[in-house]
């Protein structure tokens, strides 16, 4: 049976390509963003699953990602690569505002309810996984991008203590 991945964040970058492979390499692919017509023209290529829009900064879109695993029929991966940042020299608030509400509670979001539904359905895949972009601004920060930094840093922290 094929294994079935999710990716977070598949509208452009690493989560599009990181689809494509997955895709590539026989999984059954789920694909989710906010661009609806950037998924529907990724699963107009063939080889993906089933897609949902998702904007990681609403609330509703925990709902919206257990919609997707059950189009989808489980999931043994979820891939988040859903994620913005700007060099913001100048402190623009709305930049930095816009980059915790995506990087910190967008996230948290996406990847506690990835984790609590691998919990309770571990009897599925007892080697699921969880997989998500940082950076290694997260290690190091970048002056010039203070909350992209910030945040990169408290999601390697955060995945950190859901691994013990």
């Amino acid at each position: 049976m094929a294994k079935k991945a999710i990716v977070m964040g598949a509208t452009s970058g690493i989560g599009m390509e990181v689809a494509k492979l997955l895709a590539a390499k026989g999984w059954q692919v789920g694909i989710a963003g906010r661009r609806i017509e950037r998924l529907q023209a990724l699963i107009s290529q063939g080889g993906i699953t089933c897609y949902q829009q998702i904007d990681v900064t609403s609330p509703d879109a925990p709902a919206q990602l257990l919609e997707l695993i059950e189009k989808l029929g489980g999931m043994d991966l979820y891939f988040h690569s859903s994620g913005i940042g700007w060099q913001n020299n100048s402190l623009d608030i709305e930049k930095e505002m816009k980059t915790l509400e995506t990087n910190g509670l967008g996230f948290t979001r996406m990847v506690d309810t990835a984790f609590n539904w691998f919990a309770t359905h571990h009897h599925c895949n007892p080697k699921a996984r969880i997989a998500c972009i940082t950076s290694i601004a997260g290690t190091k920060g970048l002056g010039a991008a203070p909350a992209y930094s910030a945040t990169k840093r408290f999601q390697n922290h955060y995945l950190e203590c859901l691994s013990q």
